[in-house]
């Protein structure tokens, strides 16, 4: 312990000097005027220091422990207000200059016998917790903005079934904002009184606010706010307090309306199954392990021109060029009761001879023992896509290619401004053989901007600049090994490659260098 460098002052501290130096919190003691008499082991630690005696060698103000100094001022008139401060929250510093959260609590000693006020401190260490307290918040946004915009119902209710909360997608799915439907009961709003069966739902909600358990999984009838019945599949889970009674329940409902009506049409009429498939607008096809059809839609006998009994029983490789049987069958070959899927493109052969692609979605099927038994195909035509594919491929390398010619300068930042390519007359314009010695190079810090230019470009707009380069400086600067020396006046188009600057740039340069000359001798 260091003891106070004042006379008749070491001895406030001796009945618990042993507490006072092992004491695993900082105890300090300083002056109003900011002097800092003592200072135990821990507290020396807290700072970066060794020892309380580098401490106090190493702080002359006290002052200069405070992140913010106004922290210190703040205190001191809390101190002199009401003579103690309890857990006061700011933010340390050490001797490194390290930034730590800190609580501290002071109160004000003063003798009887002297005129002489003396600060104790006890200084805990919180950064932990207020890590901790800034990742719970970090949490709790990220789970409210996981809520909000999940696409799922996310309602909350009291066990008599009013609505405590209710999230973006459910006020957009059922047509309620959440002052229209917070407070108010489910049934009547968003529940029906009776279902389409006749069935009272008011039974259920106060079942389910009673038991949430026996509901954990349910679906029910609901009803949008202009009064269309839909059904919502629901998983409820019940919030409970200390004594465990039901104070709340947390429903997640999905909206699975159009499976029931595709279950319940599926369900009435196996004919107009039947009628759905053969009058799907794609190829299907059922075939055995050796490629024998066992049938086959009515699309796919019209796209090759033969009656079914023509393909039953047949092998459709005859209808696929050679040169892709190998390819084919391995696909077939890779499936297996884990992995039973497979989709791939091929060529076929049509009845006038023509070569068109197509596009097939394989499924093997097994039986229980995993035995192949057959598969199951669902095919397209996709020869008109292809060609849209090498137009645009042939386009890409159209504009590549101008973009290669072009007499203009061009170069691709990235959204920090570093060169990711540049066309020749960018690499000729910088004195470059290639482009790979310019890559990296943050072009755009050597562009004078203004800053209403950097709005524009802030906002997606394209934007012209005039700046002048000084090329010997530059290859001093960067070790370039350019060709280019002397000045050159650019002029520079800069835009961005998004809506935002957030992906990257394309410079235009030109060099201006004569025109600017030009207007100089006319002036």
């Amino acid at each position: 312990m260091v003891n106070f460098p004042v006379k008749n002052h070491t001895g406030i501290f001796h009945d618990s000097e042993v507490m006072f130096i092992e004491a695993p919190i900082g105890i300090f003691m300083s002056t109003p005027d900011g002097r800092v008499l003592s200072a135990n082991p821990y507290a020396a630690r807290m700072f970066g220091y060794d020892t309380p005696q580098e401490a106090l060698s190493g702080v002359s103000h006290i002052s200069q422990l405070y992140a913010n100094p106004d922290d210190r001022t703040a205190l001191i008139d809390i101190l002199n207000s009401q003579g103690a401060i309890h857990n006061y929250e700011c933010r340390l510093k050490n001797k490194t200059g390290t930034a730590f959260w800190a609580s501290i609590n002071v109160r004000v000693i003063q003798k009887e016998d002297q005129d002489d006020t003396y600060y104790i401190g006890f200084i805990t260490s919180i950064d932990r917790a207020k890590q901790a307290e800034e990742e719970l918040k970090v949490n709790e946004a990220r789970y409210k903005e996981l809520v909000d915009n999940a696409n799922s119902i996310f309602l909350r209710m009291d066990s008599q079934g009013n609505v405590i909360y209710f999230n973006e997608y459910a006020q957009s799915f059922f047509g309620y904002k959440a002052e229209q439907i917070i407070g108010r009961n489910v049934v009547g709003t968003i529940v029906p009184e009776v279902d389409v069966k006749g069935v009272k739902l008011d039974r259920l909600i106060q079942e389910i606010g009673k038991n949430p358990e026996k509901y954990s999984n349910n679906e029910n009838e609901n009803m949008l706010a202009c009064g269309t019945r839909v059904w919502i599949a629901w998983t409820n889970k019940a919030i409970t307090d200390a004594k465990g009674e039901v104070v709340e329940v947390l429903c997640i409902g999905r909206d699975v309306t159009d499976m029931r009506n595709a279950l319940d049409r599926m369900h009435a009429s196996q004919a107009r199954y039947k009628a759905i498939v053969e009058d799907s607008p794609a190829m299907l096809c059922r075939f055995l392990p050796g490629c024998k059809l066992t049938y086959v839609n009515d699309l796919y006998c019209q796209y090759f021109n033969r009656s079914r009994e023509e393909l039953l029983g047949k092998s459709f490789l005859s209808l696929i060029p050679e040169s892709h049987h190998k390819s084919f069958l391995a696909n077939l070959a890779s499936l297996t009761p884990e992995d039973p899927v497979i989709s791939h493109e091929h060529e076929v052969i049509t009845p006038d001879g023509d070569i068109r692609w197509q596009r097939w979605t394989e499924r093997a099927i097994f039986n229980a023992q995993g035995g192949l038994m057959e598969f199951q195909s669902i095919g397209e035509d996709v020869t008109e896509l292809k060609q849209i594919q090498n137009e645009l491929k042939a386009s890409n390398e159209k504009y590549h290619a101008v973009y290669k010619k072009s007499p203009i300068a061009i170069s691709i930042l990235d959204k920090h401004g570093g060169i990711l390519d540049s066309n020749p007359a960018c690499q000729e314009l910088f004195g470059f053989k290639d482009g790979e010695a310019m890559k990296g190079y943050q072009l755009l810090q050597h562009l004078t901007i203004k800053e209403s230019n950097r709005q524009r470009l802030n906002k997606g707009m394209t934007i012209t600049v005039h700046q002048t380069l000084d090329f010997q400086h530059l290859k001093e600067l960067f070790q370039w090994n350019s060709s280019r020396i002397g000045f050159a006046c650019l002029e520079v188009r800069i835009t961005p490659l998004g809506l935002s600057i957030d992906e990257g740039y394309m410079l235009q340069m030109q060099d201006i260098t004569w025109c600017a000359r030009s207007k100089a001798t006319a002036v």
